[in-house]
């Protein structure tokens, strides 16, 4: 599905992953004027903590964590593909694992994130809880 983003798009969106597979979505929080834009929007996939709501700034972005949190007890995002849809349009496809903070029960499932970008960085990004459902929304991009 190769599009017409540029190697830069990918590697803006990359960091983003790299941040959070070092330091979690906290590293992101923290490097966040780094990767986001201050009117960043973020809808998270449907069936998870606060799904179907947009997140502005950072601000939104820690509400969702704190939701996020309160559901998992550890979590892991780790982005197995970047691949660019159209200019300042990239689709990622990875796996996350996750601890289910009542059950302790371990938890994992696909994800697909569509993140489009302005001056390098983020400023909007929806995720989906399959790889289908991104390619999906990433075909619609192109």
């Amino acid at each position: 599905m190769s599009g017409s983003g540029t190697k830069a798009d990918v590697a803006s969106v990359r960091r983003i992953f790299d941040v959070m597979d070092a330091d979690g979505v906290e590293g992101l929080i923290d490097r966040f004027d780094e990767l986001c834009t201050p009117d960043f929007t973020w809808i998270p996939a449907s069936g998870f903590a606060l799904a179907g709501e947009e997140y502005q700034g950072r601000d939104g972005l820690e509400e969702w964590w704190r939701a996020f949190r309160e559901s998992f007890a550890s979590s892991h995002f780790r982005a197995h593909e970047h691949e660019p849809v159209a200019p300042g349009v990239v689709l990622t496809l990875g796996h996350t694992t996750a601890e289910g903070r009542a059950s302790g029960a371990p938890i994992e499932w696909d994800f697909s994130q569509l993140n489009r970008l302005r001056d390098g960085r983020t400023c909007w990004a929806r995720s989906w809880a399959s790889h289908d459902e991104g390619k999906e929304a990433a075909r619609a991009e192109a």
